[in-house]
């Protein structure tokens, strides 16, 4: 049965710190030394964050993550993202990371599912 329980994600308490340790594990101690690079570690903090959220939290939502990295060169960064939701269940949560030759912002969207069978019997 459907419990509304697990509608509650708090992207403070329970996403935030995902995405902070994933950036800092994987980003940490690392320098930049080219472009290939930056899409490898691109994918390993997007997929410690992926793994994280859908083995550990086990919330039924539906997850996008996006992680930009850019060398830290001087040049401007901007982003910018826009959503149209349900703001007492959906979220998100934008983490910006430098040190001193890269520059990480991540961003993750968390979509509530509902289950089909329980929208059916209300």
């Amino acid at each position: 049965m459907f419990d509304p329980a697990d509608m509650e994600l708090d992207m403070v308490d329970e996403v935030e710190p995902i995405v902070k340790k994933a950036i800092e594990e994987n980003l940490g101690k690392i320098e930049y030394h080219g472009k290939q690079q930056l899409e490898q570690l691109s994918d390993k903090v997007h997929d410690h964050i992926l793994k994280t959220l859908v083995n550990d939290v086990k919330k039924p939502f539906k997850y996008i993550v996006t992680v930009t990295l850019v060398q830290k060169n001087g040049a401007g960064m901007f982003a910018t993202a826009s959503k149209h939701w349900d703001r007492t269940i959906d979220g998100t949560v934008q983490i910006s990371w430098q040190n001193q030759t890269i520059h990480c912002v991540c961003c993750v969207y968390a979509l509530a599912i509902f289950p089909a069978s329980d929208m059916d019997e209300q």
